[in-house]
């Protein structure tokens, strides 16, 4: 009989000893890296190059008109085709008769009603009156001061050259519309439009390598500006301000947006078509590599995975990381809703 009780606590001491060290085993991960001992994983790299189309224009076109609050518009001070620095005189005005002179006398007719008023007040500092009059004038100087400098800062952009460039016409008359000549930038540009599924990828700076159709020329610039408006938006701006009706939007399209290429490191001819590989410096992954919480496991350097949450963007058939994975590092495929923080995987490419 106690052979038996002996034998009893034996059979059920070795029960729980089975019991035990399976829940052990299955805390550390042992029984799991059995059962699923092998993970496919993705290797973090940067998104391939956009290849897009554009044409080349010049980053600057300025028409000069007459301006007759400059004065009397007498001739041009340049030659047709002539190459121009920045802040060369382009147009000759007879500024006797220009408003400016005005402009000045109110200036200096504020100043002496304000010294005026200090005098008024150092005689009589409990006067309210006079602390009143002076607060008003000194709010008329300085209307009278920036009417002055809007005035000089338009007379100087329609009389100087504000950029580098080339003169395209002149006109020794003033044509119907008021215009005298118009000048053309030295900096070329050229411009794209890129779809809202692209949009995300690129950033101002991004890198642009550029191939000539004519020519097979080869060259380099960099993206300086993305707009904040689609085209489409873009467009029904331009028709409010024309007081036109508003264009329908065809939602079953995606939008565009306009990106401007410069910074060319050579020359190109206005209205060329060319192709543009530009450099993204983002990261793109497959869908596959999502929990369903849309984070990622990430495989350390010892074959542990840790869960990661990630910033994603908008793209269309894969997922645009901004936020929480560098180029090089790997992550899980199809990760299983039983993979925990710090388990042990055997990875496969």
């Amino acid at each position: 009989m106690k052979n038996k009780k002996l034998w009893i606590f034996i059979i059920m001491l070795i029960v729980l000893i089975i019991v035990v060290s399976y829940f052990v085993l299955k805390q550390t991960h042992v029984i799991d890296q059995k059962q699923h001992s092998s993970y496919q994983t993705y290797t973090v790299k940067k998104s391939n190059a956009l290849k897009l189309k554009g044409k080349s224009s010049p980053q600057t076109i300025k028409t000069y008109q007459e301006n007759r609050e400059i004065g009397e518009y007498i001739r041009p001070q340049i030659q047709n085709n002539q190459t121009v620095r920045k802040g060369t005189p382009l147009v000759y005005y007879d500024t006797n008769r220009s408003i400016r002179p005005k402009l000045v006398e109110d200036v200096k007719k504020m100043q002496n009603y304000i010294e005026r008023d200090y005098d008024l007040i150092n005689k009589h500092p409990n006067n309210q009156t006079y602390q009143q009059r002076l607060s008003k004038d000194q709010d008329k100087l300085s209307q009278a001061q920036q009417n002055l400098t809007l005035h000089d800062n338009k007379s100087s952009k329609d009389i100087y050259a504000t950029f580098d460039g080339k003169v395209n016409y002149i006109n020794k008359d003033i044509d119907k519309n008021g215009n005298i000549l118009q000048l053309i930038s030295n900096q070329p540009q050229i411009k794209t439009t890129i779809s809202e599924y692209d949009i995300d990828k690129v950033k101002e700076g991004d890198k642009v390598d550029i191939s000539v159709n004519k020519g097979d020329k080869k060259l380099q610039g960099k993206v300086i500006q993305i707009a904040d408006l689609s085209t489409e938006s873009q467009k029904s701006v331009d028709h409010a301000s024309k007081d036109k009706s508003t264009p329908i939007q065809d939602v079953s399209k995606p939008s565009k947006y306009a990106v401007t290429v410069g910074n060319l490191n050579t020359p190109i001819k206005d209205g060329f078509t060319v192709d543009m590989n530009i450099h993204v410096n983002t990261i793109q992954l497959p869908t596959t590599v999502l929990t369903k919480d849309n984070n990622v496991f990430v495989v350390d350097k010892h074959n542990r995975v840790h869960k990661r949450a990630i910033i994603t963007g908008h793209t269309d058939d894969k997922v645009l990381v901004k936020q929480g994975l560098k180029v090089g590092e790997k992550i899980i495929k199809h990760p299983k809703s039983n993979l925990q923080e710090g388990q042990k995987i055997k990875p496969s490419e």
